[in-house]
């Protein structure tokens, strides 16, 4: 089940802050347009 850890099905569960910063720089990467949609 430790390979789920992987997927974004994480994002559902409580995460650190320095882990959602990576996150959203992850998401502003891809979509810069997008940053504001969460």
């Amino acid at each position: 089940m430790n390979e789920c850890s992987n997927k974004p099905e994480r994002l559902l569960k409580p995460v650190p802050d320095s882990l959602m910063s990576e996150y959203l720089a992850m998401i502003d990467d891809q979509h810069p347009t997008g940053t504001m949609t969460a």
